[in-house]
């Protein structure tokens, strides 16, 4: 039993709140012909043995606060399935796999044990591998460290992230100084008179389906949201900004038109890899946490460069244990202990991906690309938890497409 991280909590309230209509996720990748499936299985063991976070789940304490429970190995069995079809068309078994993943994400799972487990289904001609995860248990930097290593371990190879859980992590965010600079910076970055203005909604979008479970839509455009990405970086580099403030700062100034002030208030998805934990980059845990950012004094003659200079200094000032904020404590200190402070969540990612590595890459992404080199997602979140999701590259499931 461990304490989970101020992001793995607003995920697990998260999942709570959607009624597990939320971030149960499954990923599908085509097999190499050449795949050794016995031998994947395999790495897939020694992955999941390997790894803490494969094998955990959450459950509630009397107060109602989450804690994360991690099983033995020995105990969870193999969490591997193999199904097999006498298809001669591949389309079929690409229909076959479709409402396979359809059934998996379409019945919420009661999380009495870890949701982790890998599926083949393969017919004479082709294969694909199925990974169901909660999004606890991964974030978008964790979640290819985990791919490249079963890619090693597959090939015989070392994997490269070690086999630490979060405890560190949860720790060192928690202790006393660390929750009195955290507060410090929160009381100084929202104003007395801060009020939450919401990115209106949509009336058409209002009606929750049958059952009263929120439904997901989401709109991601894969290669073009970021038009002339390499013009973009070579602005932000001529006016030593990054392209993070910059899309953050075109975020701002469109909510504060759209609600009609002269501030934005969003929350913000940081990395949380900022803490000085030895190979916190390696840290195959999710270390993501979602915190709200304030951009006041938005007029309609204020630039982008100069809205991406202020997003720019504030964020200099979160170091890394004010990235790991708990988020039900910033409420409190900036006056809203229980109401919303944001419902719109920004997120920029570029991860580096990994070079000269020898390993033979078995795993082709089905319709979505694994590596997130450059990829932006704006979701709003309303009554009806509507998302809208534009991303270069993404690794979504198929019920957020």
């Amino acid at each position: 039993i461990s304490i989970p991280t101020p992001g793995m909590q607003w995920l697990i309230a998260a999942w709570k709140r959607s009624k597990g209509a939320r971030f149960q996720h499954v990923f599908c990748y085509r097999l190499q012909p050449q795949t050794d499936v016995p031998r994947l299985e395999k790495a897939w063991q020694t992955l999941l043995a390997r790894h803490a976070i494969l094998r955990s789940t959450f459950a509630s304490s009397d107060t109602g606060n989450p804690y994360i429970v991690t099983f033995d190995y020995g105990y969870l069995g193999s969490r591997w399935t193999e199904k097999s079809f006498n298809l001669l068309h591949i389309k079929d078994l690409q229909a076959k796999v479709q409402d396979f993943m359809e059934a998996l994400i379409s019945d919420p799972p009661d999380m009495q044990e870890p949701m982790t487990h890998a599926y083949v289904l393969r017919s004479t001609k082709m294969a694909f591998l199925i990974l169901h995860l909660h999004h606890f248990q991964y974030d978008a930097w964790s979640i290819e460290l985990l791919l490249h290593d079963l890619h090693r371990l597959y090939n015989g190879a070392e994997p490269l992230s070690p086999d630490k859980g979060w405890a560190d992590l949860s720790i060192l965010s928690s202790q006393q100084e660390n929750i009195v600079s955290q507060k410090r910076y929160w009381t100084q970055a929202f104003p007395a008179d801060f009020k939450p203005e919401f990115f209106p909604r949509s009336d058409a979008l209002q009606q929750l389906p049958k059952g009263g479970v929120p439904r997901t839509y989401g709109v991601c455009i894969k290669s073009d949201a970021i038009p002339r990405a390499s013009q973009l970086e070579a602005y932000a580099k001529a006016k030593s900004l990054s392209v993070q403030a910059i899309l953050l700062a075109c975020w701002a100034k469109a909510q504060a038109s759209y609600t009609s002030t002269n501030c934005s208030t969003f929350g913000l998805w940081h990395s949380g890899r900022g803490l000085d934990i030895p190979d916190i980059d390696k840290l195959a845990v999710p270390c993501i946490n979602i915190l709200p950012i304030h951009v006041p004094n938005i007029e309609l003659e204020t630039s982008i460069d100069q809205i991406a200079r202020c997003i720019s200094e504030d964020l200099k000032l979160r170091a890394g244990a004010v990235e790991q904020s708990e988020l039900k404590r910033v409420h409190e200190w900036i006056g809203y202990a229980d109401a919303p402070i944001c419902n719109a969540f920004v997120n920029y990612i570029k991860i580096a991906a990994e070079k000269n590595d020898e390993c033979e890459n078995i795993l082709t992404p089905v319709e979505v690309n694994t590596q997130f080199d450059c990829s932006i997602t704006l979701t709003y979140e309303g009554y009806d938890r509507f998302p809208i999701v534009f991303q270069k590259s993404a690794l979504h499931s198929t019920s957020q497409r």
